[in-house]
């Protein structure tokens, strides 16, 4: 459920802009539930950065780099506290940079894992910045780790002393909505936008239809098999934008993007 909030996040924001983006597609760390999408718009030059990781523990993500020495570093203090943009200092915190860049979408937790969608310029104003890529293809390396159990960030920033991670990462066009182009594709939902009562055209193929907000959150699951007419009723959501997964046989998937008025 973890890798598929991460695809949806990072699918979501790709369908609702009309430009070419590049992502890292979903990177797990394989321990202490930390994982990382990061999308760049490329039209916007807004980046949206999914991340999740221990909920009472400090973990960081540094970008460009090898080692802690200079990185720019998102840092997500423990038990739900702030994030921060900073330059680290060799095995130290380093400091805040001056300005804040980051916009945050969503920040919420189950008591284990905390999962947080973030957005930033990809031109950081700080000099101290990471000017995130616009080409198929870009590699960086980056960056990552987690403090002790109980560790505060202010005073246990050892990042490399406490399970430190390094890997290439490539930004890659391939790698966001081209997979979910096939027969589910030929669906669709209309009137769009609507005041949520939806018909589906050409849906014999769907199984199950997930909606998810902005934040990533699915709001409503249905069956579609189960529906005696080929239309969805979402009135009781909120006005506002949604993505709808439809799921199919031999697992195909296929995205929507539903606007209700």
């Amino acid at each position: 459920m973890k890798k598929q909030l991460l695809l949806i996040s990072a699918l979501f924001f790709s369908i609702i802009s009309y430009s070419q983006s590049i992502t890292t597609g979903d990177l797990d760390f394989g321990t202490q539930n930390m994982t990382l999408n990061t999308t760049v718009n490329t039209g916007t030059d807004v980046v949206t950065i999914t991340v999740t990781g221990p909920q009472t523990r400090w973990f960081g993500i540094g970008f460009d780099a090898s080692f802690m020495n200079g990185a720019y570093t998102l840092i997500f203090k423990e038990n739900s506290g702030t994030i921060e943009e900073r330059q680290l200092s060799g095995h130290t915190s380093g400091s805040a940079l001056a300005t804040q860049d980051i916009s945050i979408t969503s920040d919420t937790n189950d008591g284990t894992i905390r999962t947080v969608i973030l957005t930033r310029p990809r031109l950081g104003t700080d000099a101290s910045s990471y000017d995130f890529p616009t080409t198929d293809g870009s590699t960086t390396n980056i960056i990552w780790g987690y403090g002790p159990s109980g560790g505060s960030f202010d005073t246990a920033t050892f990042m490399g002393g406490h399970s430190p991670g390094g890997v290439l990462i490539t930004f890659n066009n391939s790698l966001s909505i081209e997979d979910f182009n096939n027969a589910l594709s030929d669906a669709v939902f209309y009137p769009n936008p609507s005041t949520g009562k939806i018909n589906i055209e050409n849906g014999r193929k769907i199984k199950t239809i997930e909606i998810y907000d902005m934040t990533g959150r699915v709001v409503r699951e249905i069956n579609y098999l189960e529906q005696t007419t080929n239309s969805i009723d979402l009135s009781d959501l909120k006005s506002g934008m949604y993505a709808a997964l439809l799921l199919g046989d031999n697992n195909l998937k296929a995205m929507k993007r539903i606007v209700i008025q």
